[in-house]
């Protein structure tokens, strides 16, 4: 420990943990999640209002690496982020006021950003597997931490429907998101039954042991079609509206 700090050691207290253990880990019940957005330059990646991050882009891709540099002080080159990879990165991408997106930087702090996907571009690490997934119109995101500070005294959760960042819930703890919903041709859909069609291929982010144990405790069936009688079974069906942010 460095000069003027202390460790406390104080006992655990396992009285409640053989039931705290029931529950299940979120990462258990929703296998599609990662770490938030990392930009590596968040002055110069996210921004106030939709016309400013354009500004900045447009700015940002038509000068000099070392002039860019300078005026958006950005100082030296980092492995995993370059001026010279962000701006390629920008070109490639258009740039395109499709890739604007909405962004929720710090709790009720929504700001927008230019997303690409594209790890080591103009944001360091995207996780896009997990990021894209909240460029769905109507999707919603759980943004929680996989740990909590002890003097912090709770623990927290927020929910969104845009782009997160790994320090969006809090800037002491690595936080993660887990979408609701999942698109992509590369994943089967392991909740419809064998031979449905699902065009868009869009599915809900729960594993099919949490839905299992969900259906024996309400003693309903699942079912992703949403064809059987409400009677004996639920149903978690996306759609297309859009669903507003709680945050």
């Amino acid at each position: 420990m460095g000069m003027g700090h202390t460790l406390t050691l104080i006992p655990r207290d396992n009285s409640l943990l053989s039931e705290y253990e029931l529950g299940w880990k979120l990462t258990d019940a929703m296998p599609v999640n990662n770490v938030g957005i990392v930009s590596g330059r968040d002055a110069l990646t996210i921004r106030w209002d939709a016309n400013d991050i354009w500004r900045v882009v447009n700015d940002f891709v038509s000068l000099p690496v070392e002039e860019a540099r300078e005026k958006y002080e950005l100082g030296k080159d980092a492995q995993d982020w370059q001026v010279s990879r962000a701006q390629e990165d920008l070109k490639s991408s258009g740039p395109s006021k499709g890739n604007i997106k909405p962004i929720l930087y710090r709790p009720f702090d929504r700001r927008f950003t230019y997303y690409t996907g594209k790890s080591r571009g103009f944001h360091c690490r995207p996780g896009n597997e997990v990021m894209r997934q909240m460029t769905l119109v109507g999707n919603l995101g759980f943004g929680s931490t996989r740990s909590v500070e002890i003097e912090s005294g709770w623990e927290h959760m927020f929910v969104t429907n845009s782009l997160f960042t790994h320090h969006t819930v809090s800037v002491k703890e690595v936080n993660y998101l887990f979408p609701l919903y999942i698109v992509g041709d590369d994943k089967p859909d392991l909740f419809k039954p064998q031979g449905s069609k699902n065009s868009n291929n869009i599915h809900p982010n729960f594993s099919l042991e949490f839905l299992s144990a969900i259906s024996s405790k309400i003693g309903l069936k699942y079912d992703s079609t949403g064809t059987s009688s409400a009677k004996n079974s639920f149903v978690s069906r996306f759609t297309s509206s859009r669903t507003k942010c709680l945050c």
